[in-house]
C-alpha cells in the first residue's frame, strides 16, 4: 500500500533530518496524508499524477492554506524521491505538478495602545521580560526562549539570534528541541 510505504519513509528520515523537520513531516503525513492514501487503498506501484492531484484538490477542498499544500506537496516528493533511489519508479513524476501559487502574507501587528495595554497586563508576571523582548524586537517566542547571555552586545546595542528552543510532541511524548 502507499500509505505503508509513506510511513517507511517517515520513519527512515527520522535521524536523518533536524527534530523540527521531522515533527514538520510526522505531523503532516499522520494528520491528513496517510487516512488519506489508506481510505484510496492505493498500491505503491499504481500511484499517478491523478492521485497526487486529486490528493491535492482534497486538501484545498478541507480549508488547507497554498503554504500548508506545497509542504505536503513537498514530502510527497522526498517519498518519490526515495522510491526512485530503490529503483521503484524511473523518475519522481512530483516533479511534474503545476506549482502551487502561494497567498501573499499581510502580516498583522499590535497598535501603539495595545502594546501598552500588554505591557501593563504582564507587568507583575514572570513572562514580562519575554513578551517586551518579543514585541519590541519583533523576536519569535521560539527565539525569545532561545536567547542567551553570549547573543547581546552590550557595546554595540544588539541582540544576535544564534539559538532557537522549540516545544512539540512525536508519538504522543513531549520533547524540546534547542
Amino acid at each position: 500500500m502507499f500509505s505503508d510505504y509513506i510511513k517507511e519513509w517517515l520513519n527512515s528520515v527520522k535521524n536523518q533530518v533536524a527534530k523540527s523537520t521531522y515533527k514538520g513531516y510526522y505531523d503532516h503525513v499522520n494528520g491528513r496524508m496517510i487516512s488519506y492514501f489508506e481510505n484510496e487503498e492505493i498500491l505503491l506501484r499504481d500511484v499517478s499524477l491523478a492521485d497526487i492531484y486529486n490528493y491535492i484538490e482534497h486538501l484545498f477542498s478541507e480549508g488547507l492554506k497554498p503554504n500548508t499544500v506545497k509542504h505536503h506537496r513537498s514530502i510527497l516528493s522526498c517519498v518519490f524521491a526515495r522510491a526512485v533511489e530503490q529503483e521503484l519508479f524511473e523518475y519522481n513524476f512530483i516533479n511534474n505538478l503545476k506549482p502551487i501559487k502561494s497567498d501573499q502574507y499581510i502580516g498583522n501587528f499590535y497598535k501603539h495602545d495595545e502594546l501598552l495595554h500588554l505591557f501593563e497586563v504582564v507587568k507583575d508576571t514572570t513572562i514580562r521580560l519575554e513578551i517586551i523582548l518579543a514585541s519590541v524586537y519583533g523576536l519569535r517566542r521560539e527565539e525569545v526562549l532561545g536567547l542567551k547571555w553570549g547573543a547581546i552586545d552590550f557595546t554595540r546595542k544588539t541582540i544576535t539570534i544564534r539559538h532557537t528552543v522549540q516545544r512539540f510532541k512525536i508519538n504522543g511524548k513531549t520533547q524540546f528541541v534547542f
